[in-house]
């Protein structure tokens, strides 16, 4: 850590010390790519990101996607992958890049820092004090899961309007309670700073609807400023409380959660809440332990007598002092109060007095508490104000601020790819379910089968209710050959979670297999009524329809799947094959020809397309494809295969026999 200055001599000092410190800690995220967990279904496989369009941009707006309805965050992402195409004008197949989206939130969590000094600054908060502040905001561990995963920008990209927001809507209150000099001139600036709030709170509950929390925040600002509650402060809230009611009725549909939720009583939801608020609160102040699952289930937690107990603490201590403060009231005792409160409302959408999604897994989430670090920050900017001359002051900053940023870095290397991720999860909650099946993935991404079905074993009993598990184990079995055990499973997942896209998907290709078409096709086409943008169920029900000799619906279906993902290989070599038994050889040779651009080192496409041009009559262009890729492959093996069909060619104009390439039919 650098060395604290003992005052700030120019403005753009403390900005430019935050941004520093943010870029050498999660710098080193920008060279991550993306991961299964959730990346692949927002960005990097996201069908409306890869055949990005105006249409698909409007489409984020006109109603939730993926059960969310986060359209600007969505067009954030939709903005970085234009920007992303657009360094790969040269490539014949432009790539999504995911260090464009690591170093967006990189610079998000940057500005944030920035915004939370100037907000602290606008308190009256020394510089330095503001400064210290601010890098614990920064810095400290509990953010790490935002900024270094690509899908974090929900909540850096809504932290950084939601602060801005809080900015504006801070100038608008020092202008009101102020004695006004200009009243023309002041009454502008002050309704000026109070549109500008408003809408940047729009278009932070737009970013995330977390942020509809917003709104009581302000009321706890204007409470510091006046001193006391006063009816303006409530009145000024009510066009953002209306804008909260509307968003709550355009974005209806919430996330599935692939599984029955537990019940959870009413009288047991404050306790529930209480124990979520502590959890965090411990967090914050002993920043060790950090998973990506804690597996803190409300069900667990009622099960657990001495945490709810200790969920007691939190009503006992905060009557305690609201009673204090109304017998006498003391500035420090006033700023506690608020801060607390602060901190549970910025909290309060994802304590568990109200469903939410993610509860299924576990009710607190590293990522939830992003914008509640503020209250946080503010109150150590208040401790280091009020103890400004003391001489042990800048060593205990230092060695806070040097436990926080050593936990940071070790934190953000672990998000490098999935078994680091999940690996170090699991250190800390053995009985991770979503960790599990995270590590399970990474081990069958690596080959081993057999591997996945001990810790997917693990997750089912750590979760009974969810769905996944066994749908993956479903896909294990597939894998190792046994699609009747397979389909078994995906059943199972399905009476879990009868909305599972996936699962009927995946079952559909089971069925295939035990050539029990008519039910796979029946599974595919429920796949798609439950996701009707779903690429892999339109592939799966075009190759259960080429099973069925059903050619050209299967045909169809191909091109569907083509269209919605253009640079995936199955859907578009299963749409040449399924021309090719039709009989539209040359049909077949222009999606070929597609995929050998995208895929030239693959030697199963260049012998398909070679076999095509050999039926087509252009015997010499096949020829010259095997032998270009003869000399240039570096594979031995694929070297001797093609140099052998090259031989066969030459000798008699056929492939060999075993080639792997069909025989030449007349088109």
């Amino acid at each position: 850590m650098p060395k604290l200055p003992h005052g700030l001599t120019a403005r753009w000092q403390g900005p430019a010390i935050i941004f520093i410190i943010v870029v050498l800690l999660f710098g080193n995220s920008v060279r991550f790519g993306f991961l299964e967990h959730d990346d692949d279904r927002h960005i990097g496989g996201n069908p409306r990101m890869l055949a990005l369009s105006t249409e698909a941009l409007k489409s984020y707006w006109a109603a939730p996607y993926l059960g969310l309805y986060i359209p600007v965050t969505y067009s954030y992402w939709s903005g970085v992958t234009a920007l992303s195409y657009a360094l790969d004008l040269d490539a014949q197949v432009p790539t999504i890049k995911p260090w464009l989206f690591h170093l967006g939130n990189v610079l998000l969590h940057a500005a944030n820092g920035i915004i939370v000094f100037l907000l602290l600054e606008g308190f009256g908060v020394g510089a330095v004090a503001a400064l210290i502040a601010s890098l614990f905001f920064v810095a400290h561990p509990i953010q790490v899961e935002a900024v270094a995963w690509a899908s974090g920008a929900k909540d850096v990209l809504s932290g950084f309007l939601g602060l801005s927001s809080l900015l504006f809507y801070a100038h608008f209150m020092r202008h009101l309670v102020r004695p006004r000099t200009n009243k023309n001139s002041d009454y502008k600036r002050t309704i000026t700073y109070y549109m500008i709030a408003y809408m940047l709170f729009c278009l932070a509950i737009l970013a995330k609807p977390a942020e509809v929390i917003l709104p009581p925040l302000f009321l706890l600002m204007a409470l510091y400023y006046d001193g006391r509650p006063r009816w303006r402060s409530l009145l000024l809230c009510i066009p953002h409380l209306i804008t909260v009611v509307v968003y709550l009725k355009i974005a209806s549909v919430t996330q599935a959660t692939e599984g029955p939720f537990p019940p959870v009583p009413l009288w047991a939801r404050p306790l529930i809440a209480a124990d979520a608020w502590l959890f965090y609160l411990q967090k914050v102040l002993i920043p060790f332990g950090f998973a990506l699952d804690y597996g803190r289930r409300p069900d667990l937690v009622l099960q657990d007598t001495p945490l709810l107990l200790r969920a007691t603490l939190p009503f006992v201590i905060g009557g305690a002092m609201l009673w204090q403060w109304r017998r006498r009231p003391t500035p420090t005792l006033k700023l506690l109060c608020i801060l607390l409160a602060a901190f549970a409302f910025a909290l309060l959408p994802t304590l568990g007095l109200l469903q939410f999604a993610y509860q299924f897994f576990s009710i607190v989430c590293d990522r939830y508490a992003y914008l509640a670090m503020l209250a946080p920050a503010i109150g150590v900017a208040a401790v280091c104000g009020k103890f400004t001359a003391h001489r042990y002051r800048n060593l205990v900053v230092g060695m806070v601020l040097t436990i926080l940023t050593w936990q940071t870095l070790q934190l953000v290397q672990s998000w490098s790819n999935e078994r680091t991720l999940f690996s170090h999860s699991l250190e800390s909650e053995p009985n991770g379910a979503v960790a599990l099946v995270g590590l399970s993935n990474d081990t069958a991404n690596s080959g081993n089968w057999r591997g996945t079905v001990p810790l997917l074993r693990r997750a089912q009993e750590a979760l009974p209710e969810w769905a996944r598990p066994h749908n993956n184990m479903g896909t294990t079995h597939m894998n190792l050959g046994d699609p009747a055990a397979a389909a078994g499973e995906y059943a199972a997942a399905i009476r879990l979670y009868p909305a599972y896209a996936l699962a009927h998907c995946n079952r559909c290709a089971a069925l295939t297999d035990l050539r029990r078409l008519d039910e796979a096709i029946a599974a595919c086409r429920e796949a798609l009524r439950l996701s009707p943008e779903y690429q892999q169920a339109f592939t799966n029900l075009g190759a259960a329809l080429a099973a069925a000799k059903r050619l050209p619906e299967a045909v169809e279906n191909f091109e569907k799947a083509s269209a919605l993902a253009p640079t995936a290989f199955g859907p578009r070599h299963r749409w040449a094959i399924s021309l090719q038994e039709a009989g539209r050889w040359t049909e077949s040779l222009e999606q070929l020809n597609i995929l050998r651009r995208q895929y030239p080192a693959n030697l199963r496409l260049v012998l398909d397309l070679g076999n095509s041009l050999v039926v087509l009559g252009r015997t010499a262009e096949a020829k010259q494809l095997y032998a270009t890729y003869a000399q240039l492959t570096p594979d031995a093996v694929a070297k001797a295969q093609v140099t052998a069909v090259l031989q066969s060619l030459n000798e008699s104009g056929t492939s060999p026999p075993g080639s792997g390439v069909p025989a030449p039919r007349a088109p």
